[in-house]
């Protein structure tokens, strides 16, 4: 069975969307911070990573700490890396593009996104093999 992690503070429509990819025969977890995200990341095998790009504080606002921080530290530390689908209700710029891009995200997706959307997209994502990653090799 596929495990999916999924990043997201609005915890309905992260409730939707785990619904949703259970129904389909995943293993879904969720997460409300990327320190919670990383430590699953770093404990067991995850397949697919479904994340927000900005994860809200309630005394900050937004934080730093979303999936641009998850997807940092997966390109960093796992290998192979999982797949990874970011969902954004965040205004398109090309700055925002540029990290997206540069942290290897395989899909970068505008919500709201549908039923049909959310597992026609992971069930593409979970059909192709992992990467290995690009890290030279630990020193002796």
């Amino acid at each position: 069975m596929k495990t999916i992690l999924i990043l997201e503070d609005d915890i309905d429509l992260a409730n939707h969307w785990q619904t949703w990819l259970e129904e389909a025969g995943y293993r879904v977890l969720h997460e409300s911070d990327a320190a919670g995200a990383v430590a699953i990341v770093d404990s067991i095998e995850v397949d697919l990573v479904i994340s927000d790009i900005f994860i809200g504080s309630h005394e900050t606002g937004f934080s730093k700490q979303g999936g641009l921080s998850l997807l940092s530290h997966i390109m960093l530390h796992s290998d192979p890396k999982p797949k990874s689908m970011i969902l954004t209700g965040a205004k398109p710029s090309i700055a925002l593009n540029r990290h997206v891009e540069l942290l290897e995200a395989d899909r970068f997706i505008a919500k709201p996104v549908t039923r049909d959307t959310l597992l026609q997209e992971a069930k593409e994502l979970l059909a192709q093999p992992k990467r290995s990653s690009h890290l030279p090799p630990e020193p002796l």
